[in-house]
């Protein structure tokens, strides 16, 4: 074999893995899976639906930014076929991928050289683009293979981070559900006596003692609103 299987692998976890100089987790994959194949550039993408694909992160590679359009058929072929995309063997005999439109995007970056599948549970999370190696280098049926199963643990990575990130959303919303809670309770409240003062101030608004009672309430209304203010400025 051309690799020591536990080597890579452990290397590539190593890698991924590590939170060492605040690099972000995309930038980690591109350095793991391009050190597999001594590639210094690469690019990952992630799908936003099958016809569009978004720029995730970049590793000293120039590429475009934000979402990008491609053909149904490229996620398709990832997705479905499971295996690397060699682009330099796609330019020299695109009948080699049958069926495949590669974005033209893609094929415009002039260093462009392998794109790998990121799935998860066998769904096309998105993509990861290598560059050019540092030095001219054959790869085959081996490569992808080893290529293709660390993009399925990478894919298990952003998808972690995913649904870590959701589930902090969603606590978020939660707790401002709560507070927004005794928000409203606090409004109905001090609507519901403002309410019944200007129902009764038609019929008393001469008496002097429903003058004084009126103007203490909305005072009190007042000091509860200044009040909820604080609060809330208070909790950010």
């Amino acid at each position: 074999y051309k690799y020591d299987y536990r080597d890579e692998w452990l290397r590539f976890i190593s890698t991924i893995s590590s939170d060492g100089g605040g690099v972000g987790l995309a930038h980690r994959i591109l350095a793991g899976v391009g050190n597999i194949v001594e590639s210094p550039e690469g690019a990952v993408w992630i799908s936003d639906r099958a016809d569009r694909v978004a720029l995730l992160d970049s590793w000293n590679l120039s590429a475009p930014e934000g979402a990008q359009a491609v053909d149904p058929s490229f996620s398709r072929f990832l997705e479905e076929r499971q295996t690397v995309i060699n682009i330099s063997t796609y330019r020299a005999n695109p009948e080699a991928y049958p069926g495949l439109i590669l974005p033209e995007w893609l094929s415009e970056m002039s260093r462009a050289w392998l794109v790998i599948p990121l799935l998860h549970h066998d769904q096309l999370l998105g993509f990861v683009l290598l560059a050019q190696s540092r030095v001219a280098r054959a790869v085959g049926e081996e490569d992808y293979i080893l290529l293709t199963t660390v993009g399925r643990q990478a894919a298990s990575y952003l998808a972690e981070r995913e649904a870590a990130r959701a589930l902090a959303e969603s606590q978020k919303f939660d707790e401002f559900n709560r507070r927004y809670a005794f928000v409203l309770h606090d409004i109905k409240n001090l609507v519901s006596q403002l309410s019944l003062l200007v129902q009764n101030s038609a019929k008393h608004k001469e008496n002097p003692a429903f003058q004084d009672d009126m103007l203490e309430t909305v005072k009190e209304s007042v000091d509860k609103m200044n009040r909820l203010l604080v609060r809330l400025h208070q909790s950010g």
